[in-house]
C-alpha cells in the first residue's frame, strides 16, 4: 500500500482541500476475498481522519471491474473521469 497526502490551498475557484490519495493497493490473488482489502481501507480511513483530511481519493484502470466493485462496496463514489489520448 502506498499513499500520500495532497494539500491544495484555497483559491478563487475552490476551497482548501486535504486529501489522502491512495496510489497503490495490492492484495495477492490467493488472498483476495478474505478481508485484507477491507482491513486496509478501514486503516486508511482512520489515518485520514487523524490527519484531518477532507477525503480519500484513488484511481484505478477502468477495465478493472473487480477493483471498481471493491471500491464501491467500501463506499467510494465516482467523482470525475479522465480522458487520455495516446500519441504514437
Amino acid at each position: 500500500m502506498i499513499y500520500k497526502i495532497d494539500e491544495k490551498p484555497e483559491n478563487p475557484f475552490k476551497y482548501r482541500e486535504k486529501v489522502l490519495f491512495i496510489d497503490q493497493i495490492c492484495i495477492r490473488s490467493e488472498q483476495q476475498g478474505q478481508g485484507f482489502g477491507q482491513f486496509i481501507m478501514e486503516r486508511l480511513e482512520k489515518k485520514a481522519k487523524e490527519l484531518d483530511c477532507h477525503s480519500i481519493e484513488l484511481d484505478y484502470w477502468i477495465s478493472n471491474t473487480q477493483a471498481q466493485r471493491f471500491y464501491q462496496s467500501a463506499g467510494f463514489q465516482t467523482s470525475r473521469n479522465r480522458c487520455v489520448k495516446y500519441i504514437k
